[in-house]
């Protein structure tokens, strides 16, 4: 979302490369009616689909927005391999890619 006018579709990135070397791609839709209709559908599904994140003694908590305030301390929707994963892919020196 833009305002409530336009929309932008397509891919951004926020990292250091990216404000170097930018590959991405997009377009502006001035469409006031398809706007309203898009920001009404983040605001009604949003509650349900994020999470409050928290930060305690180093250690990352996610908490359920909405009616229940359940707590998760590893990331929803992730199983033990992908973590080591992510964990494994932290180790190699590519901090200057990301």
């Amino acid at each position: 979302m833009i305002d409530d006018r336009k929309l932008f579709v397509g891919s951004f990135n926020f990292d250091p490369r990216s404000a170097v070397l930018n590959c991405e791609m997009g377009f502006v839709i001035d469409a006031p009616e398809l706007a309203s209709a898009v920001s009404q559908g983040l605001d009604r599904r949003m509650p349900q689909n994020s999470y409050r994140l928290g930060l305690d003694d180093g250690e990352i908590s996610w908490t359920e927005v909405g009616e229940k305030a359940r707590v998760h301390g590893e990331e929803p929707g992730t199983t033990a391999f992908s973590r080591f994963m992510v964990w494994l892919l932290s180790q190699l020196p590519i901090a200057w890619l990301l």
